[in-house]
C-alpha cells in the first residue's frame, strides 16, 4: 500500500506546485495592469466629463496628466498617452499659443496609435490636431480615414468626423461614406454641421447627404 502511494503523493506535490507557479505567474502578470487600474482611476470623472463636452478647470486636467503618467508607468501599452493627447488638446483651446500644445498632443496620439492602433477615437484626434496644426489635407484625411476604417462604428463620432470632413470634402468626396457620415453627424447633431457647411460653402454637400440618409433609412423600415 505504501509503495502505490508513494507515486500519487509525487504526482500530486508536482501538480500543486504547477498549479501554484501558474498562480504567481499569473499574479505578476496581472500587477501592471492592477497598477495602472488604481492609478488611473482618481482621474476617471475628468475624462467622463471632456468626453461629455464639459468643461473642466485647469488644476482638473493637472490631474488627470499625473493621473495617466503615473498609469503609463505601470502599464506602458495602456490608454494612458492617447489620454495625454487629449489633454494637450484641451490645453491648446485655451492657450495664447497653442502650437506647442497642438504638437505635444500630435506626438502623444502617435504613440499611442503605434500600440493601439485599431482606436477611432485617438485616429479622430490626430486627425483634429493635424487640421488645427495646418498639415496638408491629404495628411489630415489619412488620419480621418483611419478613425472611420479602423474598430467598431461608433456613431458618437459622427457629428465631429463629418464637420471635419466638410472643411476637407475635395480630398474625401468620392469615398460614399462620408456622405452616411455626413447625414449620421447631422441627425446627431444638426446646429454645428449646419453652421459648418455654411462656413465652407457646403450646404449643398451636406443637404443632398441628408436627403439620401432620410430616403435610406425609409427604404430599410
Amino acid at each position: 500500500m505504501g509503495a502505490s502511494r508513494a507515486p500519487t503523493i509525487r504526482v500530486n506535490r508536482a501538480g500543486g506546485a504547477v498549479v501554484a507557479a501558474l498562480g504567481a505567474l499569473l499574479a505578476v502578470l496581472a500587477l501592471p495592469i492592477a497598477g495602472a487600474e488604481l492609478a488611473r482611476r482618481p482621474a476617471e470623472p475628468v475624462v467622463a466629463e471632456l468626453r461629455a463636452g464639459a468643461a473642466v478647470e485647469p488644476g482638473a486636467l493637472a490631474r488627470l496628466a499625473a493621473a495617466s503618467r503615473a498609469a503609463l508607468a505601470w502599464r506602458p501599452d495602456g490608454p494612458g498617452r492617447a489620454t495625454l493627447g487629449l489633454v494637450d488638446l484641451v490645453r491648446a483651446r485655451r492657450a495664447d499659443r497653442p502650437v506647442p500644445h497642438l504638437e505635444a498632443a500630435a506626438a502623444y496620439l502617435r504613440a499611442s496609435l503605434r500600440r493601439r492602433p485599431a482606436d477611432p477615437h485617438t485616429w479622430a484626434r490626430l486627425a483634429r490636431t493635424r487640421y488645427r496644426l495646418g498639415l496638408p489635407a491629404r495628411d489630415v484625411a489619412a488620419a480621418l480615414r483611419r478613425s472611420l476604417a479602423t474598430g467598431a462604428y461608433l456613431p458618437r463620432l459622427a457629428p465631429a468626423r463629418a464637420a471635419l470632413a466638410l472643411r476637407l470634402w475635395p480630398v474625401l468626396n468620392r469615398d460614399g461614406r462620408w456622405r452616411r457620415e455626413l447625414a449620421e453627424g447631422w441627425r446627431r447633431q444638426p446646429n454645428l454641421l449646419t453652421r459648418t457647411a455654411r462656413a465652407t460653402g457646403r450646404s449643398g454637400v451636406l443637404g443632398r447627404a441628408v436627403t439620401h440618409g432620410s430616403a435610406a433609412r425609409r427604404r430599410v423600415r
